[in-house]
């Protein structure tokens, strides 16, 4: 009788997880079928559901969560180490150390994509505000930067109001950024915000060395802000998490989302914080193009913007660390490996979508 062919065992193993990553790479080329069956069809439940979850808690579980994996990484090298014997060959503990790895990687990664990586792929903001940035001239950022600018002195009339309003405080902070996307709900249906998962970093003060504002962890649906930063950058840097949190995947879109909730805001701290950066990154645009123009449109601002940013430069010497360049590294390798070719330039193309928004809708609508 003729033998039949067997499927050796750690060849096996990998067949099904390998099937599944390669189903995503696949789905990934379809913006049209992720829009409409995950990002506004399944992902909203998930998201939702990992709020409702973890969002009472008033510590990051995804923050326990890499502990955890972190400990557990530990334990398995040391353990694996202590059975080497039991390994064919002589570097047989190390290539089942690195299969075990690879495979964990693997489910990791699955895991992450359908929790909410595949949100990178969507069709997101040109789909559903029907824009779409296109080339622009130095004209349109002068426009942009002067619009913006008329918007910052018109909401510094009532500085004592902003300034009095100024907070760290995660509940008010939360409460605030909140309301404004029901607000904003009422226009854009898919800005509807249930549930809210706000928390603050486990490394406390120390976050402040990293460089990151803030972050989300996919896997628990966290919104992670560091609020040991200035405060007059926190509204908006929240509102961009919470963006995040909503589905959308790309640092230019997460920030256009948070325009746009932030413009219609009822209150004056999180439209003053969400005009200061938009600010920023047309200012920083501007650089590129005309610097002399660039340093005296940086100086037409409000004397209350002139000091907040007085204050987070100062800030950002304080906590300069050469660590920073290596996470920058990284983090630019991951924007890129998410449909993100600009990696952290990804963050500056909210001047395109500014641009033809206002193009589209009028600068006044800016």
């Amino acid at each position: 009788m003729q033998q039949r062919f067997a499927i050796p065992p750690v060849v096996r193993q990998w067949i099904f997880p390998v099937v599944i990553v390669l189903l995503i790479w696949w789905l990934q080329q379809f913006p049209g079928i992720i829009e409409t069956y995950y990002a506004q069809g399944i992902y909203p439940y998930i998201g939702a559901t990992l709020r409702w979850l973890f969002g009472w808690l008033p510590f990051s579980v995804g923050d326990a969560l890499i502990a955890v994996l972190f400990v557990f990484l530990l334990f398995t090298l040391v353990q694996t180490i202590r059975r080497k014997k039991q390994y064919a060959g002589k570097l047989g503990w190390l290539k089942h150390l690195v299969q075990q790895l690879l495979k964990w990687l693997l489910w990791i990664y699955i895991l992450f994509e359908c929790i909410w990586g595949v949100n990178y792929y969507r069709k997101g903001s040109a789909y559903l505000l029907q824009l779409q940035p296109d080339l622009y001239t130095t004209a349109d950022v002068d426009t942009l930067l002067n619009t913006v600018n008329a918007r910052l002195h018109s909401l510094s009339k009532d500085s004592i109001a902003i300034r009095q309003s100024l907070t760290q405080d995660r509940q008010q902070l939360n409460e605030m950024v909140t309301v404004a996307y029901v607000n904003a709900s009422q226009q854009y249906s898919w800005l509807a915000l249930e549930h809210s998962s706000l928390k603050p970093n486990l490394l406390g003060p120390l976050q402040s060395y990293t460089g990151y504002g803030g972050y989300l962890f996919p896997f628990t649906g966290e919104a992670q802000v560091n609020f040991h930063a200035p405060a007059f950058t926190l509204p908006f840097t929240v509102s961009h998490e919470v963006a995040h949190q909503l589905g959308f995947g790309s640092e230019s879109e997460a920030n256009l989302i948070g325009y746009l909730v932030g413009k219609q805001s009822t209150s004056a701290l999180l439209q003053y914080s969400t005009y200061a950066e938009m600010h920023d990154y047309a200012v920083s645009d501007m650089w590129v193009r005309d610097s002399v123009l660039a340093k005296q449109r940086y100086k037409e601002v409000p004397y209350m913007l002139q000091l907040h940013r007085k204050e987070m430069r100062q800030w950002v010497m304080e906590h300069k660390h050469p660590a920073q360049q290596w996470l920058n590294w990284i983090y630019e390798r991951y924007l890129w490996s998410n449909n993100q070719p600009q990696g952290l330039q990804s963050y500056n193309r909210v001047v395109a979508w500014l641009i033809a928004y206002g193009k589209k809708y009028g600068w006044h609508q800016l």
